[in-house]
Order: C-alpha cells, then sequence, then structure tokens
C-alpha cells in the first residue's frame, strides 16, 4: 500500500499522462512497466533509483517522464545503498557499449560474427572485382567509357531502391531467410556475368550487362541490409565495433577483389573470376544456414517503421547527406582510376594491386573508428574531420589547378589514395550508431523494425552515393579530365563539412539552451521531491512521488 491510505494506484500510465495532484498532502502515485519503452514520474533530469529488490535490474534504459503536465526526460538506473533520488539533469542516454574481448563472447556470437563477415567479404569482393579489366573488355565491344561507369553505378542504383523495401520488409521474412536468398541470387549471378563476353551484339552485351548486374545487387542488398540487424542483435552493446570489422572486412573485399580479379583475369579471362566467387559463395550458404540465429519473438512481433519518418529527423538528414557524399567521393574512383594508372604504364595486375593497397588502408582504419565511435559520442565531430581531411586528399590526387599544373608522380597519387581511405572510414563509421541514436532519441522504438529501417536507410544512402560517383566520374573524366574530377569532388566534401559543423554546432547549442530553460522553469515545482520503490507483482512495480520528507516508500 503507498504510504497514504486514499492515494489511488493509477493505471494508466503507460502514456504518462495518469497523475495524482491532491496538492493537500501531494503524493503521485503510478504503475511502471519493466519493459525496454517505459513511463514514469519523476523530477527534471534526475535519476530514479531502485527499490531494495531491484525490480528492474541493472541495465539502464531511456525512459521518457511527465510531471505536472510538463514534459521533460530522464534515465532510470540503478544505484546502490539508498533510495532517494539523486537530481542531475540530462539528456535521453545514447546507446551505451562496453569494451568487446572476444574471450566475452559466446561462440554463437563469434561464429555468427565470422559468417557475417564472409559473405560481407565476398558480396564486396564480386563488386569490385571487374574494376581492373571491365572498362578494358567492354571498350572492345563498343561501349563508351561513361556507360561503362554507369554499370558500376548501376549496381548502387539497384541497392538505394531495393534497400529501404527490404528493410520494411525484414520483420515480416525474416532476417535469416531475407540473407540466404540474397546470397543464392548473387552467386548465381556472378555464374551469369562471367558469360557476358559470349554475346556478341552490343546492344544485348549493354542490356545483359545492367541486367545480371541488378540481380547481383538485389542480392547483395538483400543481405547486406539483414547482415545489419544480425549485428544489433547479437552484439548490442558493441553496434559501431562491430560495424567497423565489417567495415573492415568490406574494406578487404573492395581491395582484394581488384587484386583478385587482376590476377585470374590474366590466368582465365574474363569468366574465371566470377565463376570461383560464384562457387564460393554457394558453399557458403550451408554455413549461413547453420549458424545464423532465426529471428526472435521480439523481432516477430515489431511493428515496421517508416522510410520517411526517419529521414525526415533534421539530424538524420544531414547524416544521409554525410554518407552520401563519402561513398560518392570513395566509389567514383572505380571507373576513372584505371584509366588515370595507364598514364603510369601499369598492367591490369599492377592496378589491382593499387586499389588494394588504399582500399586496405580504409579497411584497417575502419577497424579502428569503429572502434573509437563506440568510446565517444560526438559523432558529428569525427564526421566533420573526415570530410576536412578528404578535401585535401582529392585535391592533392587531381592534382588539383589550386596545387601545381603539372601531373603527379606515382607515390604522390599512392599516397593520396590512402589518406582518402583513412578519411572516408573516419567520416562513415560513426554514420550508423548516430542514425540509430537520432531515431531512438525521436520516438523510434528498440526493436526490429527500427533497427532493420535504419539499415535500410544506411544502405540506400550508401548505395545512393555509389550511383552517383562512377556516374559523374565517367562523365566528367571524358568532358573533363581527371584533375577537375577530383576538385570538383573536394567542392562537395567541403560544403558538406561546412553544413554538418553549423549545423550540429548550432543543434548543441540550442539544445543546451533548451534543457537549461526546462530545468528553470520546472525544479521549483519539484523542490523536496523524492521517488520510492515498492516490490514487484507481475512485473510491475509501484512508483510513488512525494513532497516534503516522507519517510515511508511503497510496498506491494
Amino acid at each position: 500500500m503507498p504510504p497514504s491510505g486514499d492515494t489511488p494506484i493509477l493505471s494508466d500510465v503507460e502514456e504518462g499522462h495518469a497523475m495524482n495532484n491532491n496538492m493537500g498532502g501531494t503524493l503521485l502515485t503510478g504503475v511502471i512497466e519493466t519493459s525496454d519503452r517505459l513511463t514514469h514520474f519523476c523530477r527534471p533530469g534526475e535519476r530514479s533509483v531502485r527499490s531494495p529488490a531491484d525490480p528492474l535490474g541493472p541495465q539502464q534504459r531511456q525512459l521518457f517522464c511527465r510531471t505536472h503536465s510538463v514534459s521533460t526526460k530522464c534515465v532510470l538506473k540503478p544505484c546502490h545503498d539508498s533510495h532517494v533520488c539523486q537530481s542531475q539533469d540530462e539528456e535521453v542516454a545514447p546507446i551505451k557499449t562496453k569494451r568487446l574481448k572476444l574471450s566475452d563472447c559466446s561462440r554463437q556470437q563469434v561464429f555468427v560474427l565470422l559468417v557475417l563477415a564472409l559473405g560481407n567479404f565476398l558480396s564486396f569482393c564480386s563488386m569490385s572485382i571487374l574494376a581492373p579489366f571491365f572498362p578494358k573488355e567492354a571498350h572492345v565491344k563498343g561501349m563508351d567509357l561513361s556507360v561503362s561507369g554507369f554499370v558500376f553505378s548501376f549496381y548502387a542504383l539497384v541497392v538505394s531502391i531495393t534497400a529501404p523495401v527490404l528493410g520494411k520488409m525484414l520483420p515480416r521474412v525474416g532476417a535469416k531467410p531475407m540473407y540466404i536468398w540474397g546470397l543464392i541470387l548473387a552467386a548465381c549471378s556472378n555464374f551469369l556475368f562471367g558469360l557476358l563476353p559470349q554475346i556478341a551484339d552490343y546492344s544485348w552485351f549493354t542490356f545483359m550487362a545492367f541486367f545480371v548486374r541488378g540481380l547481383e545487387a538485389l542480392g547483395a542488398s538483400a543481405f547486406s541490409t539483414s547482415s545489419f540487424v544480425f549485428v544489433v542483435e547479437t552484439f548490442p552493446d558493441n553496434i559501431s565495433t562491430i560495424l567497423g570489422v565489417m567495415e573492415t572486412v568490406i574494406g578487404l573485399g573492395m581491395s582484394v577483389g581488384p587484386a583478385i580479379g587482376g590476377v585470374l583475369y590474366s590466368i582465365g579471362g574474363f569468366g574465371l573470376p566470377f565463376y570461383i566467387l560464384g562457387v564460393i559463395m554457394f558453399a557458403v550458404v550451408p554455413l549461413d544456414i547453420w549458424i545464423l540465429p532465426v529471428a526472435s519473438a521480439e523481432a516477430k512481433k515489431s511493428t515496421t517503421a517508416s522510410l520517411w519518418k526517419l529521414v525526415k529527423i533534421p539530424a538524420v538528414f544531414v547524416v544521409c547527406l554525410i554518407i552520401i557524399i563519402s561513398s560518392n567521393v570513395w566509389s567514383f574512383l572505380d571507373p576513372v582510376l584505371e584509366p588515370h594508372l595507364e598514364t603510369f604504364s601499369l598492367t591490369s595486375r599492377e592496378v589491382g594491386f593499387v586499389f588494394l593497397l588504399f582500399s586496405s588502408v580504409y579497411a584497417v582504419f575502419s577497424l579502428f573508428w569503429g572502434w573509437l565511435a563506440d568510446r565517444i559520442n560526438n559523432h558529428w565531430s569525427m564526421m566533420a574531420v573526415g570530410l576536412a581531411v578528404s578535401t585535401g586528399s582529392l585535391l592533392v590526387l587531381g592534382p588539383s589547378r589550386f596545387i601545381t599544373n603539372g601531373p603527379n608522380a606515382l607515390w604522390v597519387d599512392l599516397v593520396a589514395l590512402c589518406v582518402l581511405g583513412i578519411s572516408v572510414a573516419l567520416t562513415l563509421m560513426p554514420t550508423y550508431q548516430a542514425i540509430l541514436n537520432f531515431a531512438l532519441e525521436n520516438g523510434h522504438r528498440r526493436q526490429v523494425a527500427t533497427y532493420s529501417m535504419v539499415a535500410g536507410t544506411w544502405s540506400c544512402m550508401y548505395s545512393l552515393g555509389e550511383m552517383i560517383g562512377p556516374t559523374v566520374g565517367g562523365i566528367v573524366l571524358e568532358a573533363y579530365g581527371f584533375p577537375v574530377l577530383t576538385t570538383g569532388m573536394a567542392y562537395s566534401t567541403f560544403l558538406m563539412m561546412l553544413i554538418s559543423l553549423l549545423f550540429f554546432s548550432c543543434r548543441n547549442a540550442c539544445s543546451n539552451k533548451r534543457d537549461e530553460e526546462e530545468y528553470t522553469l520546472k525544479r521549483p515545482l519539484l523542490e523536496n521531491g523524492c521517488i520510492y520503490y515498492g516490490g514487484t507483482d507481475n512485473d510491475k512495480c509501484v512508483l510513488t512521488v512525494g513532497y516534503g520528507s516522507p519517510t515511508e516508500y511503497t510496498s506491494t
């Protein structure tokens, strides 16, 4: 019973609107659910404490609180040896992370990580394996450089269109079936792409190049989108670190792909690289069926989320622009770097090793930046610094006419490419975690539908940049040359850096000012307020808010 026997227990606090304002001896009593999305009464910004039974457990959770009809935010966190609230002004906490140690991972987690890494490696290996030789082979068939560039970008176009749709479907279809069927489709597409040189007619060759590339992209979109959900469900406390591992594997696929493609092309011609990849992908399918977990009960019950609702959040919209620009400046090199390196008289195999060099740097630093993003909350500053460094490396790579009118030495291009890989990794690593945090702050629930929609949004924006980059790269290279192309890309990263700095600086300043005003407004109403927990009953806990210095706490 509550300290005052005539104080009713309120049953409609699920929406956070119920309260009891008996101002004579003011007591507010409500019920809180011990679930992932909770509502209870608290003083502005204070940390609530646990009852002796600790009904809510040790995990910190995000809450939306409502007291005296004034909305505020607080964090529910257990504290020891006390039943009195500690007043502390703070925001809804972002997703907390803890240091990931391989020894702390279960066998299931390790196996899931391995199969996801292998799948993403094969996907991006098949995406990049044609970079050293396809422009030359396509030119023999009569295809212009701009058209062959669009073959590269068509892959990303299909992913950008299908990723949000697949993310919407994922809670109904299930992450595991979508992952496996996507991998099978990508494997079949590799076999078909290897048969393209058998087509003599230019029109049919062009059509089938786009068609098969689109099928491969659809399969890759399916299993890459679902892999995000496996990451979030299997490693909820280390999302950025595991995504850093995934990006490292992706970078390895992007880097090893051209090198493998160049070597296998020199050994067995156009088809051999794709046949080998197709066989390996088919061999991986039984492992995925055996190892990957099925969707949890919560995942099957989760509601669908809206891409448009997510992108309408201003902070998410800015992060999406950053993803597009970053993937754009990373992918524009696919169709244009090989023609540019021909000025240094490099063979297809040597061009493949150049791709291997700067993509490996991207892969290694993706792991480090992902680890760092898990340990700091200021993700937007990482993005801004990455965009600034990308601007400088692109100006040197051209080289821009602002720097010199002559061509670069080969070593200068290699250094600029490596620095570009470091900076793009720095920009991209915090973006998924940032979108997820902003989504949760704006009312999205912690459920598979949210995770899959964030994954679909991220894949869509990244692929949109991958579509723009090769298309623009091929057109501008033919019309104006490589230095003008890289200078234009540098302009885009510099402009995006300014936009992100301005937006997030203003956002933080306005947020701090609003918090101070709200705290000043609400605190006089809640002086000397205390919160007490009672015992648990059917997974519920009775909560009493009192004024003055009550000495009892609620029990059930």
